[in-house]
């Protein structure tokens, strides 16, 4: 299942829209495994209330500030 919902943080009041999936196995009626993703660092953001976040993801590259 793919979808999109919508976060609102309390103490913010910040609103993030993130996509999500859930996979999930049934196996005789019951759920065997489920699987939860969504976008995590789309959901901190709405936590963050000031300051510069760094981001190096090439090891041989720069940071990159935001």
């Amino acid at each position: 299942m793919f979808g999109r919902f919508t976060y609102k943080s309390v103490v913010l009041s910040k609103v993030v829209t993130t996509p999500f999936a859930v996979f999930a196995k049934v196996e005789q009626g019951l759920c065997t495994y489920l699987q939860f993703m969504e976008d995590t660092f789309a959901t901190g953001a709405s936590f963050r209330s000031g300051g510069t976040w760094r981001f190096q993801s090439n090891p041989n590259g720069e940071q990159v500030m935001i």
